[in-house]
């Protein structure tokens, strides 16, 4: 009795069927990622003070703004047709629960 010898492949296969991607139409009827500036939300970090503009290290052309900075800043973004915003208060003080987020007269209240 013979044996059959067991072949496996474990290439990647060296030709890609593109039937569906040689039209725009059909390609973009089947992508998956749609990104729009109506989807994207921009993030900005408040600070107390007035004509206040602080880079932030970690994140590249992102500042923290006091208010009247801010909706300077918000108008220029509305132009190009980003309509949602995120706030995050920065405070000074800072303690393990967070007390300087409910104050009535915080950051963002």
């Amino acid at each position: 009795m013979k044996r059959k010898r067991l072949v496996m492949y474990s290439e990647f296969p060296t030709i890609r069927l593109r039937r569906l991607r040689h039209l725009k139409s059909i390609r973009e009827l089947v992508r998956e990622t749609r990104l729009l500036k109506e989807n994207l939300i921009m993030p900005y970090f408040v600070i107390e003070g007035r004509a206040k503009m602080e880079p932030i290290s970690s994140m590249p052309g992102i500042f923290r703004l006091s208010i009247d900075n801010l909706i300077k800043e918000i108008g220029q973004i509305y132009k190009l047709g980003i309509r949602d915003i995120l706030l995050f208060g920065v405070t000074k003080k800072k303690d393990e629960i967070g007390s300087e987020a409910f104050k009535q007269e915080g950051v963002i209240q």
